[in-house]
């Protein structure tokens, strides 16, 4: 397997740091279930759904990290991902004129038949 730890590091960073924004919405909303002074500040600006929040993102993101077998998925999809051949921007340009392209000449199409469909129930009725 190829050295793919930096990128899985920042990963499982950004997974964790996700996890947390997560963990603080949810520990919130359940928090505002129970009416506006169910949140206590414990200090500074830091609120018990904010603790409740970081704290199980965080334990989520040291489980995910520190299970083998999650690690060992984990690590063999950043290899895979290693291994694709990514389009250069010529590529890229030229397919999205292509799928432009292709979008008009269909939206062109379908408003003929539009019209075709509604000049026709217009003559029936």
């Amino acid at each position: 397997m190829e050295d793919v730890t930096r990128y899985l590091n920042v990963a499982y960073i950004t997974f964790g740091l996700v996890m947390c924004w997560l963990g603080v919405k949810f520990s919130d909303m359940i928090f505002g279930m129970f009416g506006p002074r169910a949140d206590r500040i414990l200090f500074g600006d830091v609120s018990t759904s904010i603790a409740i929040g970081v704290i199980a993102g965080l334990a989520i993101t040291a489980y995910c990290w520190r299970k083998p077998k999650i690690y060992k998925w984990s690590t063999e999809v950043a290899v895979e991902l290693s291994k694709v051949t990514w389009p250069d921007r010529e590529d890229t340009q030229r397919s999205t004129y292509v799928v432009i392209v292709f979008s008009i000449a269909v939206s062109i199409v379908l408003a003929a038949f539009d019209f075709i469909w509604k000049f026709t129930t217009d003559a029936i009725l």
